[in-house]
Formats: C-alpha cells, structure tokens, sequence
C-alpha cells in the first residue's frame, strides 16, 4: 500500500512539473531531435499540459482509492 501512496505521489509531482514547464521535459526528452535547437511548438506545449493535468488526476484517483481501501 505505501508504494502506491509514493507512485501517485509521484505521478502528482510529474504532472504539475509537466503543466508548470513543459519546456524543461522537451528539452530532456526532445530537444535533440531538432536541427536549430528552436522551442516547441504551441501544440507540443498544449499536449504536454493535457499529459500533465492527466497524470495529476490518475495520482489524485489513486490516492482517493487507496483512502477508500
């Protein structure tokens, strides 16, 4: 039960990293696919936010079920 307490602890963390500065995980994870180095694109931008809003609510749901439990 204590891992799932710290996996959406986890996903929680992620998630508002991810909506907050979406730029530091394109540039860990993407930024070497480009040839001028530019940022990302205003749809790489929405996504990631989607991604993390996502990641937020499946730690949340997480953690209401294991209150629940």
């Amino acid at each position: 039960m204590v891992i799932y307490r710290v996996l959406s602890l986890c996903l929680i963390i992620f998630g508002i990293l991810i909506m907050r500065n979406p730029i530091i995980v394109w540039k860990i994870r993407d930024a070497w696919a480009t040839q001028d180095g530019t940022e990302p694109s205003d749809l790489y931008m929405l996504i990631a936010r989607i991604v993390g809003g996502v990641f937020i609510f499946v730690g949340l749901v997480g953690l209401i079920a294991l209150f629940f439990s």
